[in-house]
This record gives C-alpha cells, structure tokens and sequence, in this order.
C-alpha cells in the first residue's frame, strides 16, 4: 500500500473523537479470581517511583528488581513515527504480532484485540507525549483492558521474535515514508472514509 493511502486511514484514524481511553486493567488468576488495576497508578508508578495503596497490593508480589524493570518498561520512550507503525504492523509478521498480542490483551474475550491495539499504537506514536505504554494505554479505545494471564509466557516470547526483526527492514521502511511525505499528494483526506466505524473493538 501506497503511504499516500496509509496517511489517509491514519488521518481518518487521528480525527477528533470522544475522549475514552482506558482507566483500568483487569485480569483473572487460576483459584484467586479476577483483579483490577488503574492506569492512574501505574502513571505515578511510573513518573514518581511511589506505590499507591491499589498498587501496594501487586507490588508486593514482586522483588525489588522486577519492580525497577517493570518501572523502566513504563518510562520507555519508542521513537518511531505513526507512518512507520502502520507499515510496520501491516507487514506478515507484524500483523502476526498483533494478532498474538491481541489473544493476550483485547476489550472481550471473545474478540482479538488487534484492531484496538494497532489504533493505540498509532495514536499513542502521533500524541505529544510519545509511544509509551502509558500512553499506549490511554489511547486504548475502551475504559478497560483485559488481559489473559494464561497467555502472557506466550506473548513474551512472541515480542522478543518481533523484536529481533531487523533494524534495516524497520529503517527501510521509515526511509520509503519520509520520501514519500515529501512528494506532493493531491488526495483529499477527507473524502476517505473512516474506518473507525468499520472496526469492531
């Protein structure tokens, strides 16, 4: 696809809409149930170092290096721009792994959340704040996240596959971006349509 069609699906994407975002992340485990957590304390988690009492519950679980590495996946930064993750994420194995990621974090259970995703992804790219997983979250497009504890081992090891795709596959494709934004594009965006409202979340 032509990055003149992907800044179009990308602009119908980045419309204003509702203010919505995800408040809280739930999840179940085997005999103990079903748990809640807010994004507001992973926030201060994150930005401040301090636990919050919703928190104090889970980091207890949790040695002090676990709960620094957790902090430092927090804060991190991805410097990469919403062009390249939609190209990025429509390749096989990016799809792939959004595909795998959307059987561990969806809005129900019964859906794979890989559309959800890929829209936080992008949207979280293109906000001030950056890619964080923070932010990635409060770009989700529901109020809760769900997440399948069974499947987490699995999702890990999926990231690190997706993760040990190429530096140059991910530096080729921001290169044909970049040349491509600087062509002139006679499309008028906003005759697209919106595929928000093709996307079941």
């Amino acid at each position: 696809m032509s990055l003149v069609a992907s800044l179009g699906v990308v602009s119908t994407v980045l419309k204003p809409k509702p203010s919505l975002g995800a408040e809280r992340i739930s999840f179940s485990l085997p005999v103990f149930g079903e748990f809640h957590l807010s994004v507001d304390s992973l926030e201060v988690f994150a930005n401040e170092g301090k636990i919050t009492n919703e928190f104090d519950f889970y980091a207890k679980r949790l040695d002090p290096e676990t709960l620094a590495q957790l902090r430092e996946l927090l804060q991190q930064q991805f410097e990469i721009s919403p062009i390249t993750i939609y190209r990025l994420t429509n390749t096989p194995l990016g799809e792939r792994f959004l595909r795998q990621m959307g059987k561990v974090v969806y809005t129900h259970p019964e859906r794979n959340g890989i559309y959800a995703i890929r829209a936080a992804i992008i949207l979280a790219a293109s906000d001030s704040e950056g890619l964080t997983a923070i932010n990635l979250m409060r770009q989700f497009p529901t109020e809760e996240i769900q997440l399948n504890t069974k499947l987490i081992l699995s999702l890990v090891k999926e990231t690190n596959n997706f993760l040990a795709y190429t530096d140059s596959t991910v530096k080729a494709i921001a290169q044909i971006a970049d040349r491509e934004i600087a062509q002139p594009s006679q499309v008028d965006f906003d005759r697209l349509p919106d595929v928000r409202q093709k996307i079941v979340f």
